[in-house]
């Protein structure tokens, strides 16, 4: 398991270069925490801006890669590090497929990108031309 300060670089990149590598993909259930921190509001009701797209952000990214997240609990820390920041523990509990035989994941080595491609797409539109041309 490991943690990351997401509030100082880019959330798909910490995605893609340390949590993503994290996730275990085994169709068992698993955890990742992720630490986040937040300004401080001015004590007023209202969304926290920071913390909810970070999240967003990396709960977006496993969707992206078919994971199923199956609860989230976050626990708030006031106050610890510094007098103006609020910590956040975030724990992920979810689920990857070993295998989905609606996609295809490829690898390319030279840009070190993985992409996802759904291959029930493919084979539908695939079907629909074939029928349509005869």
């Amino acid at each position: 398991m490991g943690t990351f300060d997401l509030s100082e670089q880019n959330i798909e990149d910490i995605y893609n270069n340390k949590i993503r590598s994290l996730l275990i993909r085994d169709d068992s259930d698993h955890v990742v925490m992720i630490n986040s921190f937040s300004q401080f509001p001015n004590e007023t009701f209202g969304p926290d801006q920071t913390y909810t797209q970070q999240i967003d952000g990396i709960i977006s990214y496993m969707y992206q890669d078919l994971i199923t997240v199956k609860d989230i609990k976050f626990e708030s820390l006031q106050g610890k590090e510094a007098e103006n920041l609020e910590r956040f523990h975030t724990l992920i509990t979810y689920n990857w497929p070993a295998e989905n035989p609606l996609m295809k994941e490829s690898y390319d080595a030279k840009t070190h990108e993985s992409k996802l491609e759904n291959t029930f797409m493919d084979k539908m539109i695939s079907e629909i031309h074939g029928h349509s041309e005869s």
